[in-house]
């Protein structure tokens, strides 16, 4: 009995000739010529060196292996030879393999069968596959809420959270609660809320507190729409934290106007918050700015600048005025 090799990318070679010994003795061939590999043993040895090739430079090789091994894997392996498959740039490929173990009632398969039609613009498709995940196992309809929002497909995260709830997951109706408090949408926020209290999920109360002191730990508009915001940018929503920092900085709030700043796509409108912010308060702003024409060879402005930063209580104000000081021996003392 053959021992299976512990597979790294430094043993292919190895492993390689174990496989093809292991093959030779079943007297398989595989279509393009090589060894085909029929034990089940042989079959998740190959898909591990396959895997581990899929993310090196050899991805030839690695759509190699997969695509040899794919037909005769157990059904409990097709996900990851599907997902080493888009890591090997094989996308139609991966999704056959994917379809193979979706069809064969695999979750894992339904799963990423259902996220990769998604991101291909098959939405109607990518909902029969997974709403059959979202119906069948909550610990992997999760992991989908988990990866389209860390991919920034938040709307889309949303829509599927809100059938998970619906369906009578709490996680998922606490999700949406704070999904609707980062968009300042109190109403929704309360809805959610309370479907979570029915559902009986555990956390809820903390969950309340935790949202309502986002909501109303600084008092007035602009404070509450600089801490959405400052959410809105966690959750990777650039367009919402815009519209919740400009509501702030129309409040008067001079770090919002610091946070536009950043948001900015042009140098132009950047440095137009910048000042903004600078002359509202913001002492970081004040001083990037000083450096700003400073390097533009307007000392006076820049010294305007660093005076203004040191004011604001900028720790590293002293030390530009200093340095401005050392450069101009006729400047400021």
């Amino acid at each position: 009995m053959h021992e299976r090799p512990v597979v790294r990318v430094r043993d292919l070679p190895a492993a390689r000739r174990w496989l093809d010994s292991s093959a030779s003795q079943t007297g398989g061939q595989d279509g393009a010529g090589g060894q085909a590999w029929i034990g089940r043993a042989a079959a998740s040895d190959a898909e591990q060196i396959g895997s581990a090739l899929s993310v090196t430079p050899w991805q030839a090789a690695a759509r190699r292996w997969l695509l040899a091994v794919a037909p005769i894997a157990p059904v409990h392996l097709l996900a990851g030879i599907g997902g080493a498959l888009v890591d090997a740039a094989a996308v139609n490929e991966a999704e056959a393999v994917l379809r193979r173990g979706a069809e064969a009632g695999d979750v894992p398969s339904a799963r990423d069968l259902g996220r990769l039609l998604l991101f291909s613009g098959k939405e109607e498709e990518a909902g029969h596959w997974l709403r059959q995940v979202f119906e069948t196992d909550p610990d992997a309809a999760r992991a989908v809420l988990t990866d389209l929002r860390a991919r920034g497909a938040l709307e889309i995260a949303d829509r599927w959270a809100r059938e998970a709830a619906e369906r009578g997951d709490g996680r998922a109706a606490i999700d949406l609660a704070w999904s609707a408090a980062r968009k300042g949408d109190t109403e929704e926020t309360a809805r959610w809320l309370a479907w979570a209290d029915d559902l009986g999920h555990p956390g809820t109360d903390q969950e309340r507190r935790d949202i309502t002191e986002l909501l109303a730990a600084e008092q007035g508009p602009g404070p509450r729409s600089h801490r959405l915001g400052v959410l809105a940018l966690e959750a990777g929503d650039r367009e919402q934290a815009h519209q919740h920092f400009l509501a702030a900085a129309r409040a008067g709030l001079a770090r919002s106007m610091a946070a536009l700043a950043e948001l900015q796509r042009t140098p132009d409108a950047r440095d137009r918050w910048q000042v903004l912010a600078a002359a509202h308060g913001d002492a970081g702003s004040a001083l990037r700015t000083g450096l700003q024409e400073l390097d533009r060879g307007r000392p006076e402005e820049a010294l305007h600048w660093f005076r203004l930063a040191q004011e604001l209580g900028e720790p590293a104000a002293a030390a530009a005025i200093s340095r401005l000081a050392v450069a101009r021996p006729d400047g400021p003392r």
